[in-house]
């Protein structure tokens, strides 16, 4: 009788399905996650997560600008305006105060004398005005005596000077209001310049955080960029946004990536497939 055993029988073959359970391809799931960090960075900006400047129309802009909440005088943060390399749009970059931020103001009494013959393009803008009354004379009866309506110590204005006061905001009127006379062939107007006083910018990022924001204000530089040349002012900067391979291939960056990834995902799995 032999001593030998008999031969065992040969082992199953392992299906997918059966016995223990096949590890997950981690390789998949991080190219996975990779694709999905390349689109986040590639189609969304940080504005949608409202960490960049908030967009503003042009009618709420201006509004803000007569308030005197647009910071004009501050190099380190400029209004400029940027066109597009067609140059048919544009958008304002600016630094406003936050809505919770409120000046200290002063007023100072004025008078603008101006020629009733004048061209309309060298008037004042009477229109930019929230109002005025108009009176027959620059002077008034108190007690039987003629008194001027323009108050002592009055600032006299040349007509540029009250157009750019006009549009910033800074006219308003005394206890009488706005007051536009006639005076033989010239007429008078009489108000108030309105001086805004802010808080200065401190340096500290935490605190300046908290007082300024960034907006930006798209345009149509064919229907209403003479509105913003006429709004900001000749010391405004204009400069045109010009195409650049850096522009070009930073916005060409996610869509590669994804490619590459791609290849190598695709690259693993034939590998796999294939075994030893």
């Amino acid at each position: 009788m032999s001593d030998r055993m008999p031969p065992s029988p040969p082992r199953p073959p392992k299906f997918p399905g059966s016995g223990r359970p096949e590890s997950p391809n981690w390789g998949v799931w991080v190219m996975v996650l990779l694709i999905v960090g390349v689109l986040a960075f590639g189609f969304f900006t940080p504005e949608s997560f409202g960490l960049g400047p908030r967009k503003e129309n042009l009618e709420s802009f201006e509004a803000q600008y007569k308030a005197g909440r647009v910071v004009l005088n501050d190099p380190k943060a400029p209004v400029e305006v940027v066109l597009s390399e067609n140059g048919s749009e544009g958008v304002i970059h600016a630094l406003v105060y936050r809505k919770e931020i409120q000046p200290k103001v002063e007023m100072t009494p004025f008078a603008l004398t101006y020629s009733m013959s004048l061209p309309d393009r060298d008037k004042p803008l009477l229109n930019e005005l929230s109002g005025y009354r108009v009176v027959e004379s620059p002077y008034r009866t108190e007690e039987g005596k003629n008194v001027s309506l323009i108050p002592e110590g009055a600032q006299k204005l040349s007509v540029p000077e009250f157009n750019r006061l006009a549009l910033e905001g800074r006219i308003a009127g005394g206890k009488d209001g706005i007051i536009l006379a006639e005076d033989g062939n010239q007429n008078v107007l009489v108000g108030q310049i309105v001086t805004r006083i802010w808080p200065a910018a401190t340096g500290d990022a935490s605190v300046d955080k908290q007082r300024f924001e960034r907006v930006e204000v798209p345009f149509t530089l064919e229907f209403q960029g003479d509105r913003v040349k006429q709004l900001l002012g000749p010391d405004t900067k204009f400069k045109r946004e010009s195409g650049s391979w850096g522009g070009i291939l930073l916005n060409l960056l996610p869509i590669v990536l994804i490619l590459v990834i791609l290849f190598f995902m695709f690259r693993a799995q034939s590998g796999g497939a294939r075994g030893p």
